[in-house]
Parts: C-alpha cells; sequence; structure tokens
C-alpha cells in the first residue's frame, strides 16, 4: 500500500504535468473557455453573444451542438499534437479502455481516441450542467413577487436537448469518420505523399516518424472542414435565392467551421514554421488597426441595413459634423450636397403627403393629421417591440379602408436611437412596400403564430433568443 507522501507527490506530479499542459499552449483553452461562457450566457449575452449557442429551432439548435461537438473535437485533436497531458494520457489509455478511434496498426491514434473519448463528454457536461446552473441561480435569485416557475422555464428551453443530441452527433461523426480513413487508407495515403513528407516538421525530426499517422489525420480533417463549410455556404446562397428570409442554421455553424480551419492553420503554423503564436499576435493586431474607424473609416460600415444601402455608399454619406449649421449644408462646399442629391424640402414633403391623402379616400378639401414616430433606445427588445407596433398600428390603419389613409400616409418623421431605430428602419426601407429585389418576402407562419410580422419576425429571427 503507498504510503499517504508517495500519493500527495504522485498527485503534484500529475498537477503540474497538466499545468505545464493547459498554459503551453494558452490560444486552446481560452477558445474552449470562451464557448463555455458565451453558452452559458456568463459573457457578451448583452451583445447577442449567447444566441450564437442556443436557438429554439429543433434543426438549427441540432446543428449548432454538432459543430460546436467538432469545434472542440479539432482543438483538442490539435493541441493534442502540439503538447499533450502524457501521464493523463498513459492512465486513459491502459490496454482493455475503450477508445473512440479502436486501430489495430497504430497505438498513437488508439491513444488519441481514448483522450478524445474522456475530453469531450466531459466538455458537454460543461456546457449543459453550466447551463442549468445558471438557470438554477436564476430560479434562487428570482424575485419572491413574481411569479416565476423553474418548471415552466425548463420546459421552454428543451432545445437544451437538442443541443446535447447535436454534439455527441459530433463524436458520432468522429466515429464514422475514423471508419472512413481505416477503410479506404487515407491517412496512409496522405503520409506517402512528397508534398506532405516535404514539411519542415518532418524533415527536421521535430515530430517522431511513428506520429506522422496523426498528421496525416489532421491533413484529412482540413479537407473534411472545408467540405463543410462549402456545402454550408452553398446551402446558404441557395436559401436566400428560394426563399429570402428564412433562418436555417445558428451562426455559430459558420463561426464554428471558421474557428476549426483557424486553429487548424495555428497547429499547422506552430509544428512546421514554429512562430505560431508570434503570427497570432501579428494576427490579433492587425485586426484591431482594420476594425479602428479612426485609420479606416470604413469600419463603421461594415453591416448595411436592408434596403439603404445606397446611403452608406462613400459618395454618398453626411456626417453632422461637416454641415453648416446655419445652412444645413456641407461646409465649404457650396451648396452641392454628395452625391448631387437636394435638400429635403418641407413644403415638398408636405404636399406629397397631401396628394396621397386624397388619392385615398381623404375628404376634399381637408389635410391629414400628421404622425411623428420617436422611439427609444433598448437593443434588441426595443427594435422587435418596435417594430411590432409599428406593425399593429398599419394593421389598424391599412390602406384602401373607405374615408382613411393609410398609417404610413400620416407619417411625416420617424426619430429615436439605437434598438428602436433598427425596427423603425425596416418600415423606412420598405416604405414603398416594393422589396423585389429581395423577392418580396412574407411573415413566416411560425411568426403569425407568435404574433410578430414581417419586420418584428425578421428582427426576431436575427437577433432575438428566448434566454
Amino acid at each position: 500500500m503507498a504510503s499517504p507522501i508517495r500519493v500527495i507527490r504522485r498527485l503534484a506530479y500529475w498537477a503540474e504535468d497538466q499545468f505545464d499542459w493547459v498554459f503551453s499552449y494558452p490560444l486552446f483553452p481560452a477558445l474552449i473557455l470562451f464557448m463555455l461562457l458565451a453558452g452559458w450566457g456568463l459573457i457578451g449575452s448583452e451583445l447577442g453573444v449567447e444566441r450564437l449557442v442556443w436557438s429554439e429551432s429543433p434543426f438549427v439548435q441540432l446543428s449548432g451542438g454538432l459543430v460546436i461537438g467538432m469545434l472542440f473535437g479539432v482543438v483538442l485533436y490539435t493541441w493534442y499534437l502540439l503538447d499533450r497531458p502524457k501521464r493523463a494520457i498513459l492512465w486513459i489509455a491502459r490496454p482493455g479502455l475503450p477508445t473512440l478511434f479502436p486501430s489495430k496498426t497504430d497505438r498513437h491514434i488508439r491513444r488519441v481516441g481514448s483522450y478524445l473519448l474522456w475530453a469531450l463528454p466531459l466538455l458537454l457536461l460543461a456546457l449543459i450542467g453550466g447551463k442549468l446552473a445558471v438557470v438554477f441561480s436564476l430560479w434562487l435569485t428570482a424575485d419572491p413577487f413574481t411569479d416565476f416557475s423553474l418548471k415552466d422555464y425548463l420546459a421552454g428551453r428543451l432545445y437544451l436537448a437538442f443541443g446535447a443530441a447535436g454534439f455527441l452527433l459530433s463524436i458520432v461523426l468522429a466515429w464514422a469518420l475514423f471508419r472512413v480513413d481505416e477503410s479506404l487508407g487515407i491517412r496512409a495515403r496522405i503520409a506517402r505523399t512528397a508534398w506532405f513528407r516535404r514539411q519542415w516538421g518532418f524533415r527536421s525530426r521535430r515530430v517522431p516518424a511513428d506520429e506522422l499517422g496523426l498528421h496525416a489525420v489532421a491533413t484529412y480533417l482540413v479537407f473534411v472542414t472545408l467540405g463543410f463549410l462549402i456545402a454550408f455556404v452553398a446551402i446558404l446562397l441557395w436559401m436566400n435565392a428560394v426563399e429570402p428570409g428564412r433562418v436555417i442554421s445558428s451562426p455559430v455553424v459558420f463561426v464554428g467551421l471558421v474557428f476549426i480551419l483557424l486553429t487548424q492553420a495555428f497547429g499547422y503554423w506552430s509544428c512546421h514554421v514554429q512562430l505560431g503564436s508570434i503570427t497570432l499576435a501579428i494576427v490579433i493586431i492587425g485586426l484591431m488597426v482594420w476594425n479602428t474607424a479612426s485609420l479606416f473609416p470604413e469600419a463603421e460600415y461594415k453591416l448595411r441595413f436592408p434596403g439603404l444601402e445606397e446611403y452608406s455608399e462613400a459618395d454618398q454619406r453626411v456626417r453632422l459634423g461637416q454641415l453648416d449649421p446655419e445652412t444645413g449644408r456641407p461646409q465649404g462646399s457650396g451648396t452641392a450636397l454628395p452625391g448631387n442629391r437636394t435638400l429635403l424640402q418641407d413644403e415638398e414633403i408636405l404636399a406629397r403627403i397631401g396628394t396621397r391623402w386624397q388619392e385615398n379616400g381623404g375628404p376634399a378639401n381637408t389635410k391629414p393629421k400628421l404622425i411623428i414616430v420617436a422611439v427609444s433606445g433598448g437593443g434588441i427588445r426595443s427594435a422587435v417591440w418596435t417594430s411590432r407596433v409599428l406593425e399593429g398600428l398599419e394593421a389598424e390603419m391599412p390602406r384602401g379602408k373607405a374615408k382613411q389613409a393609410a398609417f404610413r400616409d400620416h407619417l411625416r418623421l420617424i426619430t429615436g436611437a439605437s434598438g428602436g431605430m433598427v425596427g423603425a428602419g425596416l418600415l423606412a426601407a420598405d416604405f414603398e412596400q416594393d422589396w423585389s429585389d429581395r423577392g418580396n418576402p412574407a411573415a413566416l407562419p411560425e411568426d403569425l403564430q407568435l404574433g410578430l410580422g414581417l419586420y418584428s419576425g425578421t428582427v426576431a429571427h436575427q437577433s432575438l433568443l428566448p434566454t
């Protein structure tokens, strides 16, 4: 029987091995931790980061869980190639224990299969368990004067089960890819190619000769990831052409596939060029500089509002600071506005409103009441609420009703800020109710069942999550 001192010493060495492994390549644990915190709603939830992970649509959530599992698997595999917890691997890969990749010819493939078979379920448990823990904490800290039912709250979040199912499907996918590799000898064929063996990590013998199969599998996974990404983009383009506005996948699918490719690129650079960390720092600094509006003004216009793209073009923009406070025109440029546009004239606008009033059944020699809409900020909720209220007003004042002009025929001005203007902006962009360049979309049946219309449903699908 081992003495207490010997047990403590073994545990200390084991812990030291794990710490060395975790901090050898901090990018990998940081990426995993970010995805976990995002899924738990503890980071960026006010910016909608949480919706990258969860969705109320079963199919969307299933695909999201699949790609998250794929991302974790590739991160762990690439991390294993560069560094690994040797003592832990020897313990979990003992003869007779299960492995995800039961190769009969390559012990390294069997070991990494044992490693993933332990690590991936633990990460799934952390993802779902952490989310449930956050929900439980909300229940414990709920206002006693509010009617908060934990059972009802969880019943409305059954998508967690679809996310877990998608994650488990990624483990099945890993096993299936291994079976295809074993049957067709893919990694052996890759390892025999000249371009593969010419890589510096192999020529310098930095990579042991008996681990070439592991790196050949990494190359195999790059092609698999590219296949998934190309198929995903092709499906999105096809769906956008056939049924514009239909949401069939979560943003986490695209983001996850891109992260997978970046992880693989970082692994290759670190193994064969040995400048992975420096290159990563340069890329991050470059992205920060690129997104600095003071150096690259275009950074402010990376998001285009549908139907209002012309106003964000470089020669069409007008900044308030560039206008003369007396004339309302650009300073130092005479009377011309960008794009040779002219200022809006109140008399012309009122005349057009009066004409629409008469054309749509207004009493003769009368003028319509003018409506000014002022919306407030408040992020996603304000955007959805504003668009839904405007839809409700239009439903109460439709065009074609006897002796009554449509709601939008009374509108003189929409003003406000932040999220509210996102919802109101959709009404402004479709003011003539002609989105022919977008297929003239209609409200989805499932949105109508929830009491949402075209505008509010669009905003909700793009940015609203019921958590």
